[in-house]
């Protein structure tokens, strides 16, 4: 079975939506390794849900080269965080950009 290790940008209602989703993906090991988020929160988000890694910043997330895909859960304000991105990675958001007319 085919692997992806997710890591999560945001550790709000979008994050919980989405980590509930991803444990129903079907035919895909689907394994959040990482989260970040700034405030306290974070560490009880990834308490909760098992993650092993917590960044505090969206820099050393992206930097994780152990990641296959970023997962964007921030309002669509704070989406411009996906410039950060090396060209060998895509992220969740990049979907949504395309549908608003950006060029990603």
């Amino acid at each position: 079975m085919t692997r992806i290790r997710v890591g999560l940008v945001g550790c709000g209602f979008v994050s919980e939506l989405h980590m509930y989703a991803f444990r129903r993906v079907y035919g895909v090991d689907v394994e959040v390794a990482a989260v970040a988020a700034r405030g306290d929160k974070v560490v009880a988000f990834a308490g909760h849900h098992n993650i092993p890694r917590v960044y505090r910043s969206f820099a050393e997330l992206i930097a994780d080269r152990d990641l296959d895909v970023v997962d964007i859960c921030t309002p669509p304000n704070l989406h411009a965080v996906r410039r950060l991105f090396r060209p060998r990675r895509r992220s969740a958001a990049d979907r949504q950009a395309r549908a608003e007319g950006a060029d990603v």
